[in-house]
């Protein structure tokens, strides 16, 4: 079925929350990654990491939220970054709204991971407050693999993950075409090493690990009633 939440009509909407009471607010930014890679990727692939991860435990997916802060790109000429103050309460009052409409499980993951955004996110989340049995997952996208540390700024891992799920939004000759300066933005790993068959098996172990918590939440949520909140 269709899992864009803005795609849906209410009744549909309304139909999928008592049937899985699970909704992913996917958090990216718009920011350089390299001549390579489209400007938004954060945003676009891990909105498109929660759809896949929605048709396992079902519910809906937010839009992405492009608006990002941290991680020292602003000066890139395709970076569009805002402030924590800007952000904070925006990403809080979307998570509390969730959490008053009677979903379950809320899932906030960010697939822009520099600490100051990782922290908002998850003190966003701590912010919620929500009937008992409830439960707001909040992290980055790579602690979602938990086989090793596969994260970079549009290196390999990245470079792998949006080929994987939109390779029409990676372009590798881009790396000939300015071989001056090939790798300008890139920090950690050798994007030329990118795969798509490394994006998919990272893509599919975000996806199991993403499912095993919802659904660990969603069996809480069917013995827990009562006041007070649980975050995480």
């Amino acid at each position: 079925m269709e899992r864009r939440f803005e795609n849906l009509l209410p009744d549909v909407i309304q139909a999928e929350k008592e049937r899985a009471p699970v909704i992913y607010v996917p958090v990216g930014s718009l920011e350089w990654h390299g001549w390579h890679m489209a400007t938004g990727n954060d945003a676009i692939k891990v909105h498109e990491i929660c759809l896949e991860a929605a048709e396992t435990t079902g519910g809906l997916v937010l839009p992405a939220l492009f608006f990002g802060t941290g991680g020292g790109h602003y000066d890139y000429p395709t970076s569009i970054m805002v402030s924590e103050a800007a952000l904070r309460p925006l990403l809080q009052e979307v998570l509390q709204r969730l959490a008053d409409l009677g979903y379950r499980v809320i899932v906030c993951i960010t697939g822009h991971y520099p600490g100051e955004q990782v922290d908002l996110v998850k003190s966003a989340a701590a912010s919620v407050s929500a009937p008992a049995g409830t439960t707001v997952l909040a992290l980055a996208e790579h602690e979602a693999y938990t086989l090793e540390r596969r994260a970079d700024h549009a290196g390999k891992w990245e470079t792998s993950i949006l080929a994987a799920l939109r390779p029409d939004l990676v372009d590798m000759q881009q790396f000939t075409k300015h071989a001056d300066d090939p790798l300008r933005g890139v920090y950690f790993t050798e994007p030329r090493e990118a795969t798509e068959t490394l994006g998919r098996e990272t893509v599919d172990g975000i996806v199991a690990t993403l499912a095993k918590w919802v659904a660990d939440a969603l069996e809480k949520a069917h013995t827990v009633r009562g006041g007070g909140s649980r975050n995480g």
